[in-house]
């Protein structure tokens, strides 16, 4: 009887299972860090509004009113990371998607005992979890705006509320929350 080969090696069919295998883990990992890069997103928008906040309430707890509150004042005197300012533009820049030339974080009075703090050219993503987010919670109002309507709540939204306006096939989505002292 003559000895039969034994052929070393994988063959085709172990090759291309190897592939699905290898493309199936590569697949939900890149999933898993895009999400996890959307809450980030998120987050540090939170971490920068709240900074903001609580830089226009420290500078202005001496203050009778906001007077002379605006974004150029903020970046000079608000000692926020040099990361988040562009002297040359005059704007507060955060770590949104946007756009258009412009910075993320626009601050205003909006009466003697209240503040703006704006959040510009906010994505798809970013919107409802903003709106939904314990920031929302601690403002006095939110209003969303951008080219598909415009809508102010007083208090914190639901999902289903901000949906509509969030997801729309403009890009232009603006956030303004609303602080007291």
């Amino acid at each position: 009887m003559p000895k039969q080969k034994h052929e070393t090696g994988l063959g085709l069919l172990q090759i291309a299972l190897c592939l699905v295998v290898a493309t199936t883990i590569t697949s939900g990992v890149m999933l898993k860090y895009s999400e996890y890069q959307k809450q980030r997103e998120v987050s540090s928008a939170i971490d920068d509004i709240r900074l903001i906040k609580n830089s226009v309430r420290r500078l202005f707890s001496h203050k009778r009113d906001f007077t002379g509150l605006n974004t150029d004042f903020i970046i000079e005197h608000a000692g926020l990371p040099e990361s988040m300012l562009n002297r040359e533009d005059g704007t507060i820049q955060g770590r949104f998607n946007f756009y258009h030339q412009v910075g993320n974080y626009i601050v205003v009075p909006h009466t003697a005992d209240q503040f703006q703090i704006g959040a510009m050219y906010v994505s798809d993503n970013a919107c409802p979890k903003l709106l939904t987010s314990s920031l929302a919670e601690e403002a006095q109002s939110v209003k969303l705006r951008n080219m598909g309507g415009q809508e102010t709540f007083t208090s914190k939204p639901s999902l289903s509320d901000v949906q509509d306006i969030c997801f729309n096939e403009r890009p232009a989505t603006h956030i303004r929350f609303r602080f007291g002292r």
